[in-house]
């Protein structure tokens, strides 16, 4: 555990002041392709464009595919659609989880995997609140986690810094300190190039013998380690725009707007008169933006003047070409599966499963980074859990598969394999725990006596 020392903490932050600004400015621009706003949108025209425009090349299309967010819905999609399933052993403990997870731990974990892909490593925060733990997502950009110089990368504290607003309309920058017992905070107005200095940021509630006794910036959180759990994208710590395809994007997004200019500019021919006034520069471009024409002197041999037209060939095989081999490129290097129906066609079990052999390895590589969080958030939610307790994880992919299939091995494994395992992988059963419920219920009901109705004679009178 560090100090907490602002001074010591202001050191630390200023240390890491250079890596942040970059994970910041790559997470920032991975969230702005996932919205399909890509760089071919936000780069300005070049100066020679504005100061002296093109006539013929008057069009200006900035045409922006979703690749990133295509390839990062199919990963969420693919690992999150259904969230693991976490058995404790016990019916009761498994309850309690289910009860402090919520409704949203669906919505939740799905976001998870968003924001790993964009930011590297997505992070969740535990605290105490009303006698229970809850939990939250944080954003990725706040955070500087600081960690112990050992081997095992143990987290020894993580500064939180953020923006916000007081009720006089002044600006704050806002950091907390959190450590294994204690959070601090510190703040300072966010007013002209050369900041404040940090004072003591009074947030935490006092009381004594259940009374108000004041505010603090100190709070004792009762956790036991730093209650802050990574969910990292991969070893790298990477998001997987700028590990996997941004240039192969910005590359599809330039010639296909290029592709589009090129149609719109050539759309009308140009008329190429010859002998018909004219000499100034600017009265010649201005016919030309205006009329599509130019004028042309006579070359001193023919007499008369002339009209013809002036076309422009567009590669539309080499661009096509093109486009079709970076479309290819993205998709693998991305290990995505090409949404073309072309390419699905009709395939099913084996060979279906062959098509998503890249986006499995991207889903596989995620579970083995998440895996751990996830225990570690089970852990922090239930501190009473014991320490050698089993958290057994069931991961299940949305996969398209053939649920007749899945039936029929579910059947042949039948009295070799454990009625839980078979509740498990039953296509039908989507949470094992409440279908042993309901077979022990619907067992209970057989061996029940059955009373005669009293219509058919028999019966109580």
């Amino acid at each position: 555990m560090i100090s907490i020392d602002i001074q010591a903490i202001e050191r630390i932050r200023q240390s890491q002041a250079q890596a942040r600004m970059e994970r910041v400015k790559a997470t920032q621009e991975a969230e702005r392709y996932y919205a399909n706003i890509t760089d071919i949108k936000t780069n300005k025209p070049k100066p020679s464009a504005v100061a002296a425009p093109d006539p013929v090349r008057s069009a200006d299309n900035r045409l922006s595919h979703r690749w990133h967010g295509l390839l990062t819905d199919q990963k969420a999609a693919y690992v999150a659609t259904y969230p693991p399933l976490i058995d404790l052993g016990s019916a009761g403990q498994n309850k309690r989880l289910q009860k402090l997870l919520g409704d949203r731990w669906g919505r939740d974990f799905r976001r998870l995997v968003v924001d790993a892909t964009n930011s590297g490593c997505a992070w969740v925060h535990v605290w105490q609140e009303g006698g229970r733990r809850e939990y939250g997502i944080v954003d990725s950009k706040q955070l500087i986690p600081v960690y112990a110089k050992g081997l095992r990368r143990e987290l020894l504290a993580m500064l939180r810094e953020y923006e916000e607003t007081d009720d006089a309309g002044y600006r704050w920058t806002v950091l907390e300190c959190w450590d294994a017992q204690e959070c601090q905070v510190w703040r300072r107005k966010s007013v002209g190039a050369i900041p404040a200095e940090w004072e003591s940021y009074p947030c935490f509630a006092v009381y004594e013998a259940d009374l108000l006794a004041g505010e603090s910036n100190i709070y004792r959180h009762g956790i036991g380690s730093v209650p802050f759990i990574p969910f990292p994208n991969n070893l790298l710590l990477k998001g997987d725009l700028h590990l996997m395809y941004k240039d192969l994007v910005d590359l599809y997004d330039r010639v296909s707007s290029g592709f589009a200019n090129d149609i719109e500019d050539v759309q009308q021919i140009i008329y190429i008169i010859t002998n018909y006034g004219g000499e100034d520069l600017g009265e010649f471009l201005n016919d030309l933006r205006r009329y599509k024409a130019i004028k042309v002197n006579n070359d001193g041999v023919s007499s008369g003047g002339g009209v013809s037209t002036l076309a422009i060939d567009i590669p539309v095989e080499a661009r096509n070409s093109l486009l079709d081999r970076l479309r290819k490129d993205i998709i693998t290097f991305g290990q995505g599966v090409d949404p073309d129906p072309d390419q699905i066609g009709n395939t099913s079990g084996v060979a279906l499963k062959h098509k998503y052999g890249l986006l499995e390895l991207k889903a596989g590589a995620l579970e083995t980074e998440f895996r751990p969080g996830v225990a570690q958030l089970v852990r922090l939610l239930l501190p009473d859990l014991p320490e050698d307790g089993a958290i057994k994880q069931t991961w299940t992919r949305n996969l398209v598969q053939n649920d007749l299939e899945q039936a029929q091995v579910v059947e042949m494994l039948a009295g070799v394999t454990s009625q839980r395992t078979l509740d498990e992988n039953n296509p039908l059963v989507d949470d094992a725990d409440e279908e042993g419920a309901r077979r022990k219920a619907d067992e209970a009901r057989m061996l029940a006596p059955q009373k005669e109705s009293p219509l058919f004679g028999g019966g109580e009178e």
